[in-house]
């Protein structure tokens, strides 16, 4: 159960960072006075995205550790944590 949440633990901090980061984003771009922007779209890729990462992941934790289960924790936890790969994509605008 521990390597699970550690694994959960990592991944979710990743996926933090990344909310912070498209946080200051938008709130540097906003008092530039920007015509535009952030649209609702950026908003949901820079924030709601990675927010909703690590409340899944650390739901998944949860339940894992509730339940007694580490299986319950770990795979939910390494699905988001690959899905930061094609995330990054878009976050860079691509290749």
């Amino acid at each position: 159960m521990r390597a699970a949440n550690i694994v959960s633990v990592l991944i979710s901090a990743f996926w933090f960072a990344l909310f912070v980061m498209g946080r200051d984003l938008m709130h540097e771009a906003y008092l530039q006075k920007t015509v535009n922007f952030p649209s609702l779209q950026q908003v949901d890729y820079y924030i709601i995205c990675p927010l909703l990462a690590v409340a899944l992941t650390l739901l998944s934790s949860w339940v894992g550790n509730v339940w007694g289960k580490p299986i319950i924790a770990l795979v939910p936890a390494l699905v988001i944590g690959f899905a930061i790969l094609p995330f990054l994509l878009g976050y860079t605008g691509g290749m």
